[in-house]
């Protein structure tokens, strides 16, 4: 009896570890500005990032683990003089983004975010999505938010005959994350 016992406690166990979920790689940081009064989209990726995260049994509790440091200074645009431009904005520092909750489930729902930058934190709501093992995010903020004020109005002005007068502050920031269960 007892072996049955244990027999079924490891087959339990092993059951439970083999639908935890778990990143199979490093995501895809992508980001888009807007420039001109027609908001014309500048996209852009990052490619210098620590990423962390832990298995877990639940979709929530992997999640609530994500934790990125973004390099600002690693970022392209396929334009040197503009990331350059653009990374000077966060003073060259590292911007830090986690998952601190989450309102869905495993397939729709959607992420709070806390994001530090210029030693700012603030929240935004991303609303994410999980389909054939890929989970997409993304958020919409302000670098305003961080006390950037300073640095933004710079760069808006280097950039003033590009974009034609306007540049906005406000960005979008996807995430794509190969994940398994």
């Amino acid at each position: 009896m007892k072996k049955i016992i244990s027999s079924v406690v490891v087959a339990s166990l092993f059951a439970t570890g083999a639908f935890a979920f778990n990143a199979k790689m490093d995501p895809e940081l992508s980001f888009t500005g807007y420039k001109m009064e027609n908001k014309t989209a500048v996209g852009g990726t990052f490619k210098k990032f620590e990423f962390k995260s832990e298995k877990k049994d639940s979709f929530i509790d992997f999640a609530k683990t994500i934790d990125i440091k973004i390099e600002s200074t690693g970022l392209t645009t396929k334009n040197p003089l503009r990331d350059k431009r653009i990374a000077s904005i966060f003073k060259n520092e590292a911007i830090m983004a986690k998952i601190v909750d989450v309102k869905g489930d495993e397939n729709k729902g959607e992420f709070t975010l806390e994001i530090t930058a210029n030693g700012v934190t603030k929240t935004y709501n991303a609303p994410y999505e999980v389909k054939d093992g890929k989970l997409a995010a993304s958020a919409v903020l302000d670098v305003l938010d961080f006390s950037l004020n300073e640095t933004f109005n710079k760069f808006a002005q280097e950039c003033k005959a590009l974009h034609s007068g306007k540049t906005w502050s406000e960005a979008k920031v996807d995430m794509n994350l190969m994940i398994e269960k």
